[in-house]
Order: structure tokens, then sequence, then C-alpha cells
């Protein structure tokens, strides 16, 4: 189900109110906000690939609980009206934290960022020039920082509202993804651990806590302390495996036929649990653009794959690359991030190598594997593994390419990438070696071996 203008694209905004004010195109995923609230667990970790909805259903959900808000008439004609969750709308207070844009150029761009958005979190709920007086001190020194503070935070605001807080926190990996192989900034790592910590653990004023990011790291990665936490991982059936990107069915509901049909080589067979996804951000981007092209830009951990690429790896990529063929692998649930901060990648094991491959979208899987995995032991998953689509094909082209010719990874720009080494009628990985294609990489590969 759909609500607005099919005609009406926002590709630019992860606002619900704006979709739904603005009249673009929403795919109905408010039954994710049943889910959520119809969950017996506290705290609640769900991982997926990017350019799958993540900020947008938490936006969704945070629009909904927002007791400083009245939005029963944002969710008119959509599922969650009718769902027995619908009375316990505006009803929490909501602290949310996105922690995609903390700097993590360096660690004083990084205090500097944490304290502005902190500062932003208090001015949604107090006057930031006469705060409580447990805040007092922090909102009037610009010197102080202090990575505990939202401790205090969670507790004036249920001591102000009278009601415990709905904490929700996007993207909690990214600023740790982006800095697990530079070992100066450690201490980026740390201080978002401190925060993590402050929020959530022995944290009595808190109700519930919901956290969206792409890998499921150990928690002793980052959620060191915290218990009890339950994971819904790309690997793991779950209600929430359709609340994010688009089914089969909602595909069918806003594509004709001739674009479904287009579309299912390009931008499906990503899998999560027991359902089959199209990437919902590249669906509309064809939809708005109107061409077949890679729309899927690549995360923060195509610097990391590259750099794990051993012989080894590069060759059984290589072999989905042109053949599309599958391989059964052993892979792990979890990350454990010391094993990404060897360059070399002979530290990192095929497990979770593979593991981030899946996690961050490069690679799929599927979900009755073959019984005999290449170097398989009893607490790993044995999976068949693929490439889902053209296009995450051609990112792992780009990334293949680039680990052997050493091209500079994190100023990638792969839409000038592919407009001068590529197009739609000649895909990466059949032209000729003037354009880096991944077929004369093969050959590169085999002659410097």
């Amino acid at each position: 189900m759909f609500a607005g203008d099919k005609n009406r694209i926002n590709l630019t905004q992860s606002e619900f109110s704006s979709y739904i004010g603005d009249n673009c195109l929403y795919i109905d995923k408010t039954a994710f906000i049943e889910h959520i609230l119809q969950d017996t667990n506290k705290f609640i970790l769900i991982t997926r690939p990017r350019r799958m909805g993540k900020s947008l259903n938490l936006d969704t959900l945070r629009t909904f609980l927002d007791l400083k808000r009245s939005t029963s008439h944002l969710f008119s004609g959509l599922y969650i009206e009718k769902s027995p969750v619908f009375s316990q709308i505006n009803t929490y207070p909501v602290l949310y934290l996105n922690l995609k844009d903390i700097d993590s150029s360096s660690l004083e761009g990084a205090i500097h960022s944490i304290r502005r958005k902190t500062l932003e979190v208090i001015d949604s709920f107090f006057d930031l020039e006469n705060p409580p007086v447990l805040l007092r001190n922090y909102c009037s020194c610009d010197s102080i920082v202090d990575m505990s503070i939202f401790s205090a935070i969670t507790a004036c605001i249920a001591k102000t509202y009278q009601k415990k807080v709905f904490v929700l926190i996007d993207e909690y990996d990214k600023v740790t993804v982006d800095v697990v192989d530079n070992p100066d900034k450690a201490e980026i790592h740390a201080r978002l651990a401190q925060i993590l910590s402050s929020l959530l653990k022995d944290n009595h004023n808190v109700e519930r806590a919901v956290m969206t990011g792409v890998t499921r790291l150990s928690q002793d990665s980052l959620l060191s302390g915290l218990n009890n936490i339950a994971v819904y991982d790309i690997f793991t059936p779950s209600v929430y495996d359709g609340d994010f990107s688009l089914t089969h069915e909602e595909a069918s509901e806003i594509l004709s036929g001739d674009q479904l049909s287009a579309a299912q080589s390009w931008y499906n067979n990503v899998q999560v649990g027991n359902s089959t996804l199209y990437n919902i951000y590249s669906i509309m981007s064809y939809l708005f653009y109107g061409t077949l092209e890679n729309y899927w830009i690549m995360s923060g951990t195509a610097k990391i794959l590259a750099q794990l690429m051993t012989e080894n790896r590069l060759c059984e990529i290589n072999k989905m690359i042109i053949g599309g063929t599958s391989a059964v692998l052993a892979v792990e649930k979890k990350l454990v991030l010391d094993v990404f901060k060897d360059k070399s990648g002979y530290q990192c094991p095929d497990s979770m190598f593979y593991s981030l491959m899946i996690q961050s979208g490069y690679l799929s899987y599927k979900t009755k594997p073959s019984k005999s995995a290449k170097g398989a032991r009893i607490d790993l998953m044995s999976l068949e593994v693929y490439i889902p689509n053209n296009e995450a094909r051609q990112a792992l082209a780009i990334i293949v390419a680039h680990h052997v010719y050493h091209a500079n990874m994190p100023q990638l720009d792969e839409k000038k990438y592919w407009h001068e080494f590529g197009d739609s009628k000649r895909p990466l990985y059949k032209v000729g070696i003037a354009c880096c294609g991944t077929e004369c990489v093969i050959k590169t590969v085999l002659h410097k071996r």
C-alpha cells in the first residue's frame, strides 16, 4: 500500500511529515510502529544495508510517539490508523539522536559535533537560557565535554513530563566503522561508547530504545555493558523483515509491468530474513530519473573491504562478478572491530569478511544453503552467497578495480567514474582495460600473480 502521488518522488529527505505534507509517494511502512510497540524487548537494534529506509522509518516512529506534537492527521488512511497501538500516538517524550553527522576527521571535530548535537537535544525540550539545574553548567560553559550528560538529560525529561523517555538512535555504527582502520582515532569510538552507555546502561528513565545501523557489531565493540539487547539483523527472520525497503508486492504497486521486469535484475534479490527485497532508494531513483543506473552510493565500508581483499577473496569475488556464480561459505553474524584494523586483511577471518560484505549490501545469501561449507564451524552459519543484482555487481567491480590499481577509495565518486569509464550499455565488467573493466582486472591479477 502507498500514499501520495506516484509522480512526486522525494529523494532528499527522511522526514515522514514532509512525505505526507507534500503529497509525495510514500510506501506505507507504518506497520513498523506496531511491531516496535508490540515487541516485548526494552532495547532493540535493527541492522540493514544503506538506502533501505532506516532513517525514514525511525522518523516515522518519532513522529508517531512524540508527545510534544499532534500528528494523528499525518497517519490518516495508513495501516497504523487501524492498529490497536494507535491509542499510543503522541504519548512519549522522544529523545532522537542521529550519529551520522558526527565529525570523524579528528577527536576535536568529533567532540565539537557531539556537543552541538547534545545542545540540540536539550534545546528540543528546554530553554537553553534557563535549563534545569542538572544541565545548567553544561549549557553555560562551552568548555565542558561530558559524555555522561545524557543520563542527566533523560532524568530531566522524565521529571518534566512525568513519563519515561523513548530513545531513538539512528546510524549507531556509522562513525565507528569510519574510524576503525585508524588507531589514532580510537578515542572517537571510545567517546561514542560512553554516550551509548550514558543513555542506556542502568538508566531507569528510559522506557524503550530503538537503534538502527548497517552492521551488527559485537557488544564488546560498541555496546559494552548493555545486556539483553534484541538484535534483528539481516540474517535473522523476524516480523521486521518487510518493514524496510520494498517487497515484490509493494514494487508491483508503483511500477508498471515493463518497469518491474527491468528493475528485477538491477535492484532486487536482497535477502533479509525470509524476505527478498528491492532497494527502495534505487527504485525511487529509477522512477524519478527514468533510467536503470547505479544509484546505490557506496558506503564507508567500501574502503575497508578493498583493504581486506586478499588474493583468495579477490578470486572468489571475481568469479561472482564475471560468471554470476555463488559460493557456499561460512559466515559470522557478529563483527568484531579489532579484526578490521589490520590493513593486510589476513587478521580478518573469511567468515567476518563475507559477513561485512553481506551486511553492507554488496553480497546476499540464500536461506537454504548447501550442507558443505568452506571452512564451516559449528558456531558459524553456512550460507550460499551471491551478488544480488547488477547495481551491487557494478559497485563490487569498482572495489575490485580500486584494490588492484591502489586507487584512492575515500575520494571515489562512482557516478563520475561511470560517466568517464562506462555506461549502461557497456557494463564495467565487460569493457576494455582503458576503462578498468573487471574482466581486465582479472587478467591483470593473474599476470601479477
